[in-house]
C-alpha cells in the first residue's frame, strides 16, 4: 500500500488509469517523479500514469500481437509538457541515473505535447531495452 501523504506534489487519482480508475503505481518510481518535479520547483502535470490493459493504447497494442507497456507496470508516467518547461524537465531526466526510459512528444498541438518518463528497475523487463530515448 502506498502512502501518498510520501509524495506531497502528487496524488493516487493524478495517476489511476483514465478508463478503469485502477492506480498500481510502483512506489520506487513514484520516489523518482517526486525527487523530479522537487527540483523541476513548479507544478507537473501527469497526463497518463498507470494504464490497465483495458485501456485503448494498452488494448491496442495486445490487439497487434503485442504486450503492455511500462504504463501497465506502474513504472511510468507521461507529463503534459511544451517548450522550454519540456526543456528543463528533459534535462533533469538526462541527469537522473534512476531514469530508463524517455519518450519526447513535442509536435502538433502544444496540449498535446508530453515527455514520457519511466524507470524499469534492472532486469525488470528483458525484452524492453533501456536505458533509451525516443520520439513519437
Amino acid at each position: 500500500m502506498i502512502d501518498w501523504d510520501s509524495f506531497p506534489n502528487f496524488g493516487e487519482k493524478e495517476f489511476a488509469c483514465r478508463e478503469t480508475g485502477e492506480c498500481e503505481m510502483q512506489e520506487e518510481a513514484l520516489v523518482v517523479f517526486q525527487d523530479l518535479r522537487t527540483s523541476y520547483n513548479r507544478p507537473l502535470t501527469v497526463s497518463s500514469g498507470f494504464r490497465s490493459v483495458a485501456h485503448p493504447v494498452e488494448a491496442a497494442k495486445i490487439d497487434r500481437g503485442g504486450r503492455p507497456g511500462t504504463h501497465n507496470s506502474g513504472f511510468a508516467a507521461d507529463f503534459a509538457l511544451a517548450g522550454q518547461d519540456a526543456i528543463d524537465l528533459l534535462r533533469l531526466m538526462l541527469n537522473d541515473p534512476r531514469v530508463t526510459g524517455i519518450g519526447i512528444q513535442q509536435k502538433g498541438p502544444w496540449n498535446s505535447r508530453f515527455i514520457h518518463c519511466d524507470i524499469l528497475p534492472e532486469g525488470a523487463d528483458e525484452k524492453i531495452a533501456r536505458p533509451a530515448i525516443w520520439t513519437y
